[in-house]
């Protein structure tokens, strides 16, 4: 399996966050796949089970999702 693609842009000015105008980084998010992995649910579950899995995992089970992070506000963008 191949890795996740890199995030769109390495330019933190080329990507201001949408919330504060601040210069966001590129990286990824990196989620363990043991159980079920990275999902979206739109509302939590009494096991945290069920969703929608975002990425495959990689030879090791990692799961890797790019996307952008303001540390000022603390917003995330994931691009999956």
């Amino acid at each position: 399996m191949p890795m996740a693609r890199p995030a769109p842009s390495t330019s933190a000015a080329a990507n201001p966050c949408p919330a504060c105008g601040k210069p966001m980084e590129s990286g990824f998010l990196i989620a363990e796949n043991f159980v079920e992995g990275a999902r979206w649910t739109r509302q939590k579950t009494r096991f945290g089970t069920g969703g929608e899995r975002l990425v495959e995992p990689d030879a090791l089970g990692n799961q890797y999702i790019p996307g952008y992070r303001c540390s000022a506000c603390r917003l995330l963008l994931l691009v999956y």
